[in-house]
């Protein structure tokens, strides 16, 4: 009420204000009066609703105050309640899970390395063991005399000890480490003959 009495307070001093002048200066501020008019009616509008809102949250206030209902118990405050609790308990799971995770892969990696070194130790005694062959005992017929002889293209030791008159087992005792499947071209082999 008091509100409507100032708008109408308002108009009718502006209605006053007006001065008598030509036409054209009465009709400039009767436009201008009328854009005034609009702009009140707009906000009036505006201060209705607002009213309106107010007498609602108003409402709705007496009647939690009525039933004694705590604010922190509406709906919203439970919802929100609830929702900080899922948080923290995703949080707390995430964190265990995360915990859990980094002990399985730490435990995955140490596995893996004992693996790895198990497995390079394996290879490494058996090139170790492929690579020196076992030293061969003496022959008790070994020959004293002998020559030198380059491999040459073609050759295989079987070729060779038939060639010179020789054994396989005194070749390999006077070269040892020798592997009698891998000689290659331009190796320099002793070749016992006999006497």
């Amino acid at each position: 009420m008091l509100f409507r009495k100032k708008i109408f307070l308002t108009l009718a001093f502006a209605a006053l204000a007006v001065p008598a002048f030509p036409q054209q200066s009465s009709r400039a501020q009767l436009a201008g009066l009328s854009e005034d008019v609009a702009s009140l009616r707009a906000e009036v509008a505006r201060l209705r609703i607002e009213l309106d809102e107010l007498r609602a949250e108003n409402a709705r206030l007496f009647e939690l105050a009525e039933k004694k209902i705590d604010p922190a118990e509406t709906p919203e405050a439970k919802v929100a309640s609830l929702r900080a609790e899922v948080k923290e308990m995703l949080a707390v799971q995430r964190r265990e899970i995360t915990a859990e995770t980094d002990t399985k892969i730490k435990a995955l990696a140490d596995m893996t390395n004992r693996a790895m070194s198990d497995l390079s130790g394996s290879v490494n005694r058996a090139v170790a063991a492929a690579a020196v062959p076992a030293p061969v005992p003496k022959p008790t017929d070994f020959p004293s005399g002998g020559i030198e002889y380059t491999v040459k293209a073609g050759d295989t030791l079987g070729k060779i000890i038939a060639r010179h008159g020789s054994r396989q087992d005194w070749i390999l005792y006077a070269n040892p480490g020798l592997d009698p499947d891998k000689i290659y071209v331009g190796q320099k082999l002793f070749v016992p003959q006999k006497d």
